[in-house]
């Protein structure tokens, strides 16, 4: 099930393929118009959030932008065990990719 929270992290992250990254990459952005310094701060709240469940979090770029969002690409690896199934909720973004 997921929480308020959980729903407010993944609203921003979108996975990314391409060929130069490998899986487990997501965009995470915020809208374009807004200030910069949001996109530190939605970053920093995503990797606290991932490391409170387990995660590793490690950030492959500097600023980018894609259409009408900014952001980073980072790279979000949950382990297939713990307190909660973090790779089905991270599979709950499957269909909303760049």
């Amino acid at each position: 099930m997921l929480s308020s929270k959980d729903k407010k992290i993944l609203s921003h992250l979108v996975p990314f393929t391409d060929s130069t990254h490998y899986v487990d990459t997501y965009f995470c952005n915020i809208y374009f118009k807004n200030k910069d310094y949001y996109m530190y701060t939605v970053a920093e709240k995503v990797e606290n959030w991932v490391v409170e469940n387990g995660g590793r979090f490690r950030k492959l770029s500097d600023k980018k932008i894609f259409g009408e969002r900014k952001g980073f690409l980072i790279k979000i690896v949950f382990p297939c065990f713990g307190k909660r199934d973090m790779k089905n909720i991270m599979a709950t973004l499957f269909y909303k990719t760049i």
